[in-house]
């Protein structure tokens, strides 16, 4: 319980969202500002602000998602300063991050229907000749898990060479 100089008295802020700390000011209006921007559509209407709401399938969101990755990637890797190529690329990530995290929690996406468009298609290359997205991704889990193992090994040998 706190109690201020006037009397007046409230309870703790423990274990309460602190919206005003977790988010910066400057980047939120710098993603509406992208977001305003992005609002004329290519007939020239203006689409509403909460358009993006009524649902995409995951699967557009992911492959946006990437591209604007690829973009911040490169800018970040020129390390050329272009502010309005950054803001595009940062915008971009934000909007179909969110747009694929608030699919999931109204339960309206699926990982399934993300995956579909890449089911059937087979990898060539280093990664195997016909190899489905599935066998892939097992193969990359089980790898991964092999590289966390060794990985913790020396601290693990550290750890209980006091015994």
């Amino acid at each position: 319980m706190r109690e201020f100089e006037s009397g007046a008295t409230r309870d703790t802020e423990e274990e309460k969202l602190d919206y005003e700390g977790f988010l910066s000011p400057l980047a939120l209006e710098a993603y509406a500002r992208y977001m305003h921007e992005h609002r004329t559509q290519a007939d020239g209407a203006l689409r509403d602000s909460d358009n993006w709401q009524k649902g995409m399938p995951l699967s557009v969101y992911m492959k946006s998602l990437w591209r604007h990755m690829v973009a911040l990637w490169t800018i970040h890797r020129a390390g050329k300063e272009n502010l309005g190529a950054f803001d595009e690329a940062l915008g971009g990530i934000i909007f179909n991050a969110f747009g694929y995290w608030h699919t999931r929690l109204q339960g309206e996406g699926s990982l399934e229907e993300a995956l579909e468009p890449f089911r059937e298609k087979s990898f060539a290359g280093e990664v195997g000749e016909g190899k489905t997205l599935e066998s892939y991704a097992k193969e990359v889990s089980e790898a991964a898990d092999a590289v966390e193992k060794a990985r913790q090994e020396p601290f693990t040998k550290w750890l209980h060479s006091g015994d």
